[in-house]
C-alpha cells in the first residue's frame, strides 16, 4: 500500500499586507506583504510596485495582487495618511576669513534646525538664522525641519449617568491601552458635595497615578485628569475609598472602544469583574501624541571663506608685531611702518563675539598701542588689525 497523499485544489493564498501605521511621515511608511512569488501594487497617482515591501508615497488606498499556484491573488484595500515632511531651503554666505558668517534658511512652518553633519550629532542651533563660529576655512552647515501634526482628540465610555443609581461601593472600570495616549478628563455624578480622589492603577493593583479634585457639586461634573497613558492589559479607573458617584446598571455594553487606543472592558464592583454594571466614569476624553516629521535629507548650507581682492596680509614678521602672546592683562600692538589710514584693532571670541574694538588714525612706524585686556576671560582669542588696504588675524591666547 502507498502512502498517503493529500492534496489542496486551488488553495486560496489571498495577501495579507500589514503597516507600520495608518498615519505615518512620508518616507517612514512601510506596506509588507505575505510572502509570494510575484508582487503588483497599485497606489494613488498611479503608483505601483514589485516588492513584497513598498514605501507609500501619497496618501490614499493601496491594493496588492500576487502570483498564486492557480491564479492571481488580490487583497484587501489598504488605506493610509501619508504626512508632509517638507524640506526647508538654505542661503550661504560668503566673505574672507577668519570670520563668523550669517547663514539662513527658510521652511514651511516647521521647526527648523542646524546641524555641523549631514546625518546624526546634536543640533548646534533653530531658527531661521544661524551664525557661524569665526571659520577660516570653506565649511558646510546642515538644516532640517520638523513639521508637527497634532494628535486627534476621541472619546469613549459610556457618555452619561442617564438613570444611574446612587453607589458607595469601591468600584471603578478596567480597560486596555492599544497604544500611547493621554486620558485627558472623565465625567462623574456625584451624589454628595465633596473632594473625590481618582486613581489610576495597573494590573498588580498598583497605584501609578492620582489625582483629587476640589470641592464637586451635586449631579454632573468633568474632573481633569491628563492620566499618560502606555500599552498594557488590566488597568483600572478607581478611587481609594467610597466614592458617593452615581454608576449604571442599564443599558451597559462594553467593551466601550476607541479604535486602537482604549478599550473599557468591563466593571469593576469591588471585589470582582462585572459586564453589567457601569461604574463611576463617564464620557472619558483621549488625546493621541502629536506626529512629527522631519525632513531628509539635511539641506546643506555653506559658509565660503574667499581672499579679499585688494587688501594685503600684513605680516607680524615685518608688519605689526603682537605682544606678549600668551598674555595676561595687557598686549602690545607695535606697528613696523606708517599705516596712512584709520586703522582699527578688533578681539574677538572663539565664537565670533565681538569683545574689544578700537580705532587708530594713522599709526606710525615704531608706534606702540597697549591693549587692556585685564577683565577678559582666559581662553582664546582672534585679534585683527585691519585698515583700508590691509589687514592682519592672529590667535591671541589670554591666561589668568
Amino acid at each position: 500500500v502507498s502512502p498517503t497523499i493529500t492534496t489542496e485544489l486551488n488553495p486560496n493564498q489571498t495577501p495579507t499586507v500589514t503597516t507600520s501605521g495608518t498615519n505615518s511621515c512620508a518616507g517612514t511608511l512601510m506596506l509588507t506583504s505575505t510572502p509570494a512569488s510575484a508582487y503588483s501594487w497599485t497606489g494613488p497617482g498611479g503608483f505601483t510596485g514589485n516588492t513584497q515591501t513598498i514605501n507609500p508615497t501619497s496618501t490614499g488606498t493601496y491594493s496588492l495582487t500576487t502570483t498564486g499556484l492557480c491564479q492571481n491573488w488580490t487583497s484587501a484595500p489598504t488605506s493610509v495618511t501619508v504626512l508632509a515632511a517638507p524640506s526647508p531651503t538654505g542661503t550661504g554666505a560668503s566673505g574672507p576669513g577668519p570670520a563668523t558668517f550669517n547663514l539662513s534658511a527658510a521652511g514651511s512652518g516647521g521647526a527648523l534646525n542646524w546641524y555641523t553633519g549631514l546625518t546624526g550629532g546634536t543640533a548646534v542651533a533653530t531658527g531661521t538664522a544661524y551664525t557661524t563660529p569665526t571659520i577660516s576655512s570653506t565649511t558646510t552647515y546642515f538644516v532640517d525641519e520638523t513639521t508637527v501634526y497634532p494628535g486627534s482628540n476621541l472619546s469613549t465610555g459610556r457618555l452619561n449617568g442617564t438613570s444611574a443609581g446612587t453607589s458607595t461601593v469601591n468600584g471603578g472600570l478596567d480597560f486596555d491601552v492599544l497604544a500611547p495616549c493621554t486620558l485627558v478628563s472623565v465625567k462623574v455624578y456625584a451624589t454628595t458635595t465633596g473632594a473625590r480622589t481618582i486613581q489610576l492603577r495597573d494590573n498588580t493593583g498598583a497605584v501609578i497615578n492620582s489625582m483629587t479634585t476640589a470641592s464637586l457639586p451635586i449631579d454632573s461634573s468633568v474632573v481633569t485628569l491628563n492620566f499618560p497613558l502606555t500599552p498594557g492589559t488590566g488597568y483600572r479607573l478607581t478611587q481609594p475609598t467610597t466614592p458617593s458617584l452615581k454608576r449604571n446598571n442599564s443599558g451597559v455594553s462594553y467593551p466601550y472602544t476607541t479604535a486602537g487606543f482604549v478599550s473599557v472592558t468591563n466593571g469593576w464592583t469591588g471585589f470582582a469583574t462585572s459586564s453589567s454594571a457601569y461604574y463611576y466614569y463617564y464620557d472619558w476624553k483621549i488625546t493621541t501624541p502629536n506626529t512629527l516629521c522631519v525632513s531628509s535629507p539635511r539641506v546643506p548650507v555653506t559658509a565660503t571663506v574667499t581672499t579679499a581682492t585688494g587688501i594685503t596680509s600684513l605680516s607680524s614678521n615685518n608688519g605689526v608685531l603682537v605682544y606678549p602672546n600668551p598674555a595676561s592683562s595687557e598686549v602690545n600692538v607695535e606697528f613696523g611702518y606708517s599705516m596712512k589710514s584709520t586703522t582699527t584693532i578688533e578681539i574677538n571670541d572663539i565664537t565670533g563675539r565681538l569683545v574689544q574694538t578700537t580705532s587708530y588714525e594713522n599709526p606710525v612706524q615704531g608706534q606702540t598701542v597697549k591693549l587692556d585686556v585685564s577683565n577678559m576671560n582666559a581662553g582664546a582669542y582672534f585679534i585683527t588689525i585691519k585698515n583700508d588696504t590691509q589687514k592682519l588675524v592672529q590667535k591671541l591666547t589670554l591666561t589668568k
